[in-house]
């Protein structure tokens, strides 16, 4: 609910995208949720979500249905008819938020008419920058804001960690404000007190402390130096909190053995295979899912498996147990099968699980990367951190992303031509589909230029998308992005299909 009628792409879709009086019927650019976990607000606010909407000049305030013991939450609009935080000034763009020192909020604030780039503004939102002057530089950019509740004291005094003894940073792990926990937490693991392990080990184990105390506590034991609190004792630790009530902490504990898992310690599988006999809390036992993964024994693989066929209706144990079983794809399918009677009659989701895990034993990563130089395998792996940038357009798997951006996976672009997908992504490119000789491609929409990137980096990402997800084609060297950038330097205009069909044929 804005306090005014605002500009964006499609706002002129009164009905759709607007009401009647111009305001946006929905969010559209939300961005840097923040929960909160200070205690200036009251404790009516703790563990709600403030969430900045810098296209509409706002702020949401939402509710939590908090059960920790599940994996999902559901999440409730504060207000209806109003938001915590709005206003008129056009320029006004809240991008994130922060719990503060004093337990208030911190708002970070763009401010700029202007937030998207040139080549995404459509003739609406152009038009409508102008008509407010939008485009026009307005005071000093950036402003940052802080939130108080007034009806309430505030503390000043918040404490200079680096004047305090260890004793008393880390009695700041039952402070009330999480900000001030985070930070006594930062100091424990930066400096290593040896003086304060002890105090540590009695929060984590102690019930009466409350459960962020534990919880920090446990943390703070992991990230201490091991010469100062060695492996065993951090494993003693965690095996002890496995037994704790609060369901976040027994999952964090299981999370912090991943390092014996990854040994086959027998104690730590044994400590497992009897939690899992008692343990009901989803959390924990997709968090169990998630950490045997680490272990390549034959029990990890037997728990794996039973847990996915209790929670086989869960897409996130489905995509859990897949993210642990590298190379013993085929020993876990027919596991399902013998012990767990799985087939593919017994569902769509079923199937589908299962021809993964075929499709993932029979994809071997290394053998697009045979005839590679090391030079050209350190490129690739290099691409495949790059492609992080790729994914909201194209999909993580280069599946592609509907009515965004066209698939990867098998598309003539990436692989036919280098000349092709170099220019595409120096200069960008627009246009429909373009027939090759095996594959349609739907290329509908725009792809904008990003000849910002170094020269390296585009031979980076090209060279991993063009031997991934069964692309194969040659690598792609930086003289050849640097090359096709020297002659394409004065174009301005995006690639059309026509202009790189026809370089192609």
């Amino acid at each position: 609910w804005p306090a005014h009628a605002v500009g964006t792409n499609r706002s002129y879709q009164i009905g759709t995208e607007v009401r009647e009086d111009g305001t946006l019927r929905r969010a559209t650019s939300t961005l840097s949720p923040v929960v909160y976990r200070g205690h200036q607000f009251g404790e009516e606010y703790l563990d709600n979500v403030f969430t900045p909407e810098p296209a509409a000049n706002m702020i949401k305030r939402m509710f939590l249905d908090h059960d920790p013991a599940e994996i999902e939450k559901e999440a409730h609009f504060a207000y209806e008819e109003k938001e915590v935080l709005t206003s008129t000034d056009e320029r006004f763009r809240p991008v994130s938020m922060y719990n503060s020192p004093d337990g208030a909020l911190y708002v970070v604030d763009m401010y700029r008419g202007i937030i998207q780039h040139a080549r995404f503004l459509t003739d609406h939102l152009r038009e409508h920058a102008l008509e407010h002057d939008l485009h026009i530089p307005y005071g000093k950019y950036g402003r940052i804001y802080r939130i108080v509740r007034d009806d309430q004291e505030i503390d000043y005094n918040t404490p200079k960690f680096s004047e305090l003894t260890p004793t008393e940073i880390t009695d700041y792990l039952r402070h009330r404000n999480g900000h001030l926990r985070d930070r006594a937490q930062q100091v424990l693991v930066q400096c290593s007190p040896s003086q304060v392990v002890s105090t540590l080990e009695e929060m984590a184990g102690n019930p009466s402390e409350e459960a962020w105390t534990r919880l920090h506590a446990l943390w703070s034991l992991e990230g201490i130096s091991r010469s100062v609190y060695s492996q065993d004792q951090l494993t003693a630790t965690a095996l002890q909190s496995l037994e704790d009530e609060h369901p976040r902490i027994r999952a964090a504990a299981i999370k912090i053995l991943e390092s014996e898992l990854a040994e086959n310690s027998e104690e730590v599988l044994a400590a497992l295979e009897t939690l899992y006999e008692t343990e009901t809390a989803p959390y924990v036992r997709i968090q169990m899912l998630a950490s045997l993964g680490e272990s390549d024994s034959d029990t990890s693989l037997r728990l794996m498996a039973a847990l996915l066929d209790a929670h086989s209706d869960s897409p996130y144990f489905r995509e859990m147990a897949l993210t642990g079983l590298y190379q013993r794809e085929n020993q876990f399918a027919e596991l399902l099968r013998s012990e767990y009677n799985w087939s593919d009659e017994l569902g769509e989701e079923f199937e589908e699980f299962l021809a993964a895990l075929n499709e993932a034993s029979e994809a071997d990563p290394e053998a697009a990367l045979a005839d590679f130089t090391e030079e050209e395998r350190e490129r690739y792996e290099r691409g495949r951190h790059l492609y992080a940038t790729c994914m909201a357009c194209h999909g993580a798997e280069g599946e592609g992303v509907s009515g965004i951006g066209p698939p990867l996976e098998g598309s003539e672009w990436v692989q036919q031509d280098k000349e092709a997908i170099t220019r595409i992504l120096l200069q960008g490119f627009e246009g429909g589909v373009a027939e090759f000789p095996r594959r349609a491609v739907n290329i509908t929409g725009v792809m904008p230029a990003h000849g910002f990137l170094s020269d390296e980096e585009l031979a980076a990402i090209m060279t991993y998308m063009r031997n991934t997800w069964g692309n194969e084609a040659s690598p792609i060297e930086p003289e050849e992005v640097e090359r096709i950038r020297t002659e394409t330097e004065a174009r301005t205009e995006l690639w059309t299909p026509e202009e790189l069909r026809s370089m192609i044929e």
